[in-house]
């Protein structure tokens, strides 16, 4: 047991050390920053009667969002970068269901839905900086999510496919047009989202920072269908520092 504690007492020391020292060499900046998304989902189903897929425009969808930055450099070379930001994430999917009545015919309903999601997301990341006045910064780390809101409704004129389409192998397809009004969806994704980031950018003069950032969210949101969603973005942000400590010796 004195092992133990004299033990724990050295840690508790090299922690004290460690953290003195980053405060004493350190430099903490904060300020805003302006975020423009592309979103979209990552869709996977063991399914085989129902077959979803999204968005139907490939790249995904176009989407501004923004927030405060905290950036503390330990020294010229590291730093630890946290956020507090606003995301608006909006995206479609299809769905396919597919049914065989007693007399055996088969008929497909297809669906499209277009999401609307407001996230308030965390995220907490290391930075590997190159340079002096203008630095080249490497960034990777993880965020955490919290679902503000979630509406969804039809897009029909965004879709591929009709927003209701019935048919019979001996048949023409038949389109039916059906209205779904926009309506709260906030209990059919999960309030918590968690996911990994990593990205490349440019810091200028300590003030100005323009990074591209790719997000890619690890826990399944859908809680309502059979198939896994996992939220993917690529993010070009610019953010200036408003608070700018001085460095210290």
């Amino acid at each position: 047991m004195f092992l133990f504690n004299s033990y724990m007492k050295k840690i508790h020391l090299l922690f004290l050390i460690s953290i003195s020292s980053s405060i004493c060499f350190g430099q903490l900046n904060v300020g805003l920053k302006l975020n423009m998304n592309v979103n979209k989902f990552a869709f996977k189903t063991n399914s085989e009667d129902e077959y979803i897929k999204g968005p139907l425009v490939d790249f995904g969808f176009f989407g501004i969002s923004g927030g405060a930055l905290a950036n503390y450099r330990l020294n010229h070379r590291l730093s630890i970068q946290s956020e507090l930001n606003f995301n608006a994430f909006r995206t479609t999917f299809a769905k396919m269901e597919y049914y065989t009545n007693w007399e055996g015919d088969r008929t497909a309903i297809g669906n499209g839905f277009n999401v609307n999601m407001n996230y308030l997301e965390i995220p907490l990341m290391g930075k590997v900086s190159f340079g002096n006045k203008v630095t080249f910064d490497i960034t990777a780390g993880a965020f955490v999510g919290y679902l503000l809101s979630a509406k969804q409704s039809t897009d029909n004129g965004r879709l591929n496919l009709p927003a209701d389409t019935i048919y019979r192998p001996w048949q023409d397809p038949e389109p039916k047009r059906i209205t779904y009004y926009k309506q709260n969806v906030r209990s059919d994704y999960s309030s918590f989202n968690a996911g990994i980031l990593v990205g490349l950018g440019l810091t200028m003069k300590d003030r100005v920072v323009i990074e591209l950032r790719l997000n890619r969210g690890l826990v399944n949101i859908n809680k309502t269908r059979s198939a896994t969603m996992n939220t993917v973005q690529a993010q070009f942000s610019v953010g200036y520092y408003i608070f700018k400590q001085k460095r210290k010796a």
